[in-house]
């Protein structure tokens, strides 16, 4: 992070740079009209959503887990050599299956 100070010795532009893998993203801000020992109202500092904004409701996950001793819905999944398998393909001769979900690229 680089800051740039002003000759009235406040920040006026700043730059990041975050680097990840081979890939940089750059972030800059400039500043202007910048104010010191200003006094602020509280309500400078409220915050009204859009009228449409929603609000957030998590998920029931638990509603949909499938209950012990309950049979596993059917499904298939890709590997990572491009072809499926199926759950009941995988069960074949075994008491149970441990499905390990990862992610590829």
């Amino acid at each position: 992070m680089k800051l740039y100070v002003g000759a009235n010795k406040l920040v006026t532009r700043m730059t990041l740079a975050i680097k990840q893998d081979k890939e940089t993203t750059r972030y800059d801000a400039i500043l202007s009209n910048v104010k010191t020992n200003q006094p602020l109202a509280t309500a400078s500092f409220a915050y009204t959503p859009p009228k449409t904004a929603k609000l957030y409701e998590e998920p029931d996950f638990e509603s949909k887990l499938v209950p012990v001793g309950k049979e596993a819905p059917k499904f298939s999944l890709p590997t990572a050599t491009g072809s499926h398998v199926e759950l009941a393909e995988a069960l074949k001769g075994k008491k149970a299956v441990l499905v390990n979900f990862w992610f590829h690229g």
